[in-house]
């Protein structure tokens, strides 16, 4: 995760208290569904549930007979094994796949020769699909559309019926039932139906939340070819017969019909349309209608804006968003000069945004799917030796094309060509995509199915927790759960002191009390990222202000002690003193016991242990638990009384130290931080030489930056150690005096 992106994503953490995502799609490499296959190329298709389950199906050659296999991957998960759904002896061919809103699978197909068309279903709670249900009866059954609702409702339409009559019938599993009804007649007779190919199926189909469905299609009346519509009702069935959508001009054709319905029911049916079939100088070019919810369809409209003369539009493709945005794609040229293009409408507006996704070439159809708020177009290249994709991101930007697979990949000695693809998304907008592949191999051509998954979105986080208030110097424990449906995930920390760690579960320990921010980064393994923040109050550590009162006898050059003790000291305190220079009379020794409410240390040593000489550095560190340390340190002089030091040890630390904040100075409020920041300008301003420019500096304020010292500091600027007045007179006899023989120092620190 790149740090702009984190830092901004921060920021409106702690703008609105909620994780913010930072997402960085890409393509995870390709799996093998079905490998080593001879034959005709297989059809795939995918279908992709809200929570990211996904059902693939294909077709193989299993030698003479032509199988209908499929396979499941739940998130989180791999590809399970490839299950065979057409019986041993059948020949199954045009696989279709739907899935609910809970996961529930269905996968219809045609057998051959001739049919039937059968369904079978895989419950989301269940490894093994149902019995294939047999929804034909009449003669040669093919081309099966699917189409299932959130609420589990679903639609197959089929052609069935003698070559001059052939007709569309429909089976409906309502939501809820166990089996399809009996398949019932929804268009009038044709000689054929559109299928862009063998495996295409024969019609649409979109079912609504409620239950409603749309199905359309293209019928060949001899002539032509004519789009239709037929739709029900949540518990109604379809007409009998379809409702004409296409120009009915003398000569206008129309085919690649396909359709969607928004989240409001409002249904959108896009085909490619031919002014004159008889005239090849006719570029053809894409019409669209709309029905409102609760409305009928509208008379067709062009895609392209009005008076924009364009090449020949073909193969249509629609998507929705959840805000009844409809993203179309379709492929638009001739030959090698074929583009991918797009545009959007919203509903009750013609489409507008037009622009092209991809370069020039003999590309093939491109599909489009969404979910999540975004949309996924993906097609394979000009020269088949790529699968590429474009997203469209919330805001409704287009981002760069990515690869979905490359030739890099292929077996050593062959050319890899890759079919049109499928892709799905989930409430996520993470997308699923399989195609077909051909590897040349000589004379020989192997083919196979591959899957590969978009990874869109940022980790979900289930659970963060960073524990409540604590102290200094305690474990303070800090646990996180995340899950991706597509990768393996990270986790890291950030204290809010600087310091960081990695894992589920962690513990840190902070040396100043304050109001941290605690930052946890989860990421996947493509650097989708999601940030979340706590705040934690760590209360300040206190200090050692026990009193420590001492009295020395200073004789020329030999300073002896003869009182050292701690008045009050906290539980748990223990007492050094050191001394430092030469020849000293005690190297260290620790007192802790306590009497009377004090600790002795003079007590504590031997006559000779207190019999010191000037030169020397004698060192009082007093140290208790959880407690910023306190050290007094006598600087042994000749014939003057001892220079007194007082210092103070940080939680943690060994070294003594003038200045030992309990508090961290980035958690303290903004307004103190902004008026010391201003009493440190002024001071220095004050003391600036006149005439000279006082330059702001960015050094952060200090403790003694106020212009009149405190505590400690007071005592030291009005007097010596022994509470004698500051001046020459404190450091020196006056006048014709001599110094003492003995000189008494006695004071309190």
């Amino acid at each position: 995760m790149r740090a702009p992106a984190l830092l901004g994503a921060v920021a409106a953490l702690l703008a609105c208290g909620a994780p913010a995502a930072h997402a960085a799609p890409s393509w995870l490499p390709p799996t093998a569904l079905a490998a080593e296959l001879g034959g005709n190329p297989p059809a795939a298709t995918v279908a992709v549930a809200p929570d990211g389950t996904a059902v693939a199906a294909w077709s193989r050659d299993a030698g003479d007979v032509p199988a209908v296999e499929a396979a499941r991957r739940r998130p989180g998960q791999g590809w399970s094994a490839p299950v065979r759904l057409t019986a041993e002896d059948r020949r199954g061919v045009a696989p279709q796949v739907g899935i609910d809103a809970a996961g529930n699978a269905t996968v219809t197909w045609a057998e051959l020769p001739g049919g039937p068309v059968r369904a079978a279903r895989l419950l989301a709670a269940s490894e093994v699909f149902e019995g294939a249900e047999t929804l034909s009866a009449g003669l040669d059954a093919r081309g099966p559309a699917i189409g299932v609702g959130p609420d589990g409702t679903t639609v197959v339409v089929f052609a069935e019926g003698p070559s001059s009559a052939r007709v569309l019938r429909a089976a409906i599993r309502v939501a809820g039932a166990d089996a399809f009804s009996g398949a019932a007649t929804m268009s009038g007779p044709f000689r054929g139906f559109y299928q862009a190919s063998d495996a295409r199926p024969v019609a649409e189909v979109a079912v609504d939340p409620a239950g409603g469905a749309v199905a359309v299609w293209a019928g060949f009346d001899g002539t032509r070819h004519v789009v239709q519509t037929n739709e029900r009702g949540p518990a109604d069935a379809f007409g009998s017969t379809g409702q004409t959508r296409s120009s009915t001009a003398a000569g206008a054709s129309g085919t690649d019909p396909a359709v969607v319905v928004d989240a409001g029911g409002n249904a959108t049916v896009a085909w490619t349309h031919d002014p004159d079939v008889g005239n090849t100088a006719d570029a053809t070019q894409i019409h669209w209608s709309e029905r409102l919810a609760g409305g009928g369809f509208s008379d067709p409209f062009p895609a392209d804006p009005p008076g924009v003369a364009a090449g020949p539009a073909e193969a249509p493709d629609l998507a929705a968003l959840p805000d009844r945005t409809v993203v179309a794609v379709w492929a638009r040229g001739a030959g090698g000069d074929r583009r991918v293009e797009t545009a959007f409408r919203l509903s009750g507006f013609g489409f507008s945004g037009l622009r092209e996704l991809s370069g020039p070439g003999g590309l093939a159809r491109p599909s489009v799917d969404a979910g999540g708020g975004t949309a996924l177009v993906t097609w394979a290249d000009p020269s088949a030796d790529r699968i590429l994709s474009v997203r469209r991101t919330r805001a409704g930007a287009f981002e760069a094309v990515q690869p979905a697979a490359t030739r890099v990949d292929q077996p050593a000695g062959s050319i890899r060509d890759f079919g049109a693809p499928d892709v799905a998304l989930d409430d996520e907008g993470n997308a699923t995509a399989v195609w077909s592949i051909v590897d040349h191999r000589g004379s020989a051509d192997v083919l196979g199915v591959q899957a590969a998954g978009f990874d869109a979105a940022a980790p979900t986080l289930s659970s963060f927790s960073v524990g409540g208030p604590t102290g200094v110097l305690r474990p303070v424990a800090m646990s996180a759960a995340a899950f991706d449906r597509w990768t393996a995930i990270g986790y890291a920390w950030s204290f809010g002191d600087d310091e960081f760690a990695a894992g589920p579960a962690v513990s840190h320990a902070y040396e100043l009390g304050g109001t941290y921010t605690v930052a946890l980064t989860v990421a996947d393994a493509v650097g989708n990222a999601v940030v979340a923040v706590r705040e934690l109050v760590v209360r300040p550590a206190l200090r050692v202000r026990s009193r420590v009162t001492a009295r020395w006898v200073v004789r020329r050059r030999v300073v002896l002690l003869r009182r050292l003790q701690v008045r009050r000291p906290p539980r748990g305190t223990v007492v050094r003193l050191r001394c430092a220079g030469a020849r000293c009379p005690v190297d260290g020794v620790a007192v802790r016991r306590v009497r009377r409410g004090r600790i002795d240390v003079a007590a504590a040593l031997r006559p000779r242990q207190r019999r010191f000489s000037a030169g020397q550095v004698v060192t009082l560190r007093i140290a208790a638990p959880r407690r910023i340390g306190k050290v007094v340190r006598y600087r042994l002089r000749r014939g003057r009384p001892p220079r007194v030091q007082r210092l103070c040890v940080p939680l943690g630390a060994t070294t003594p130290q003038r200045r030992c904040p309990a508090r961290a100075e980035a958690a303290t409020g903004r307004r103190a931080r902004v008026q010391a920041a201003v009493r440190d300008a002024v001071r220095r301003a004050d003391r600036a030489p006149s005439g000279r420019p006082f330059l702001e500096s960015s050094r952060r304020p200090t403790a003694n930056s106020s212009r009149r010292p405190t505590g400690d500091a007071s005592r030291r600027s009005t007097g010596d150690s022994m509470g004698r007045p500051a001046g020459p007179a404190a450091a020196r006899p006056t006048g014709g005096s001599s110094l003492r023989p003995s000189r008494r120092a006695a004071g309190r620190h």
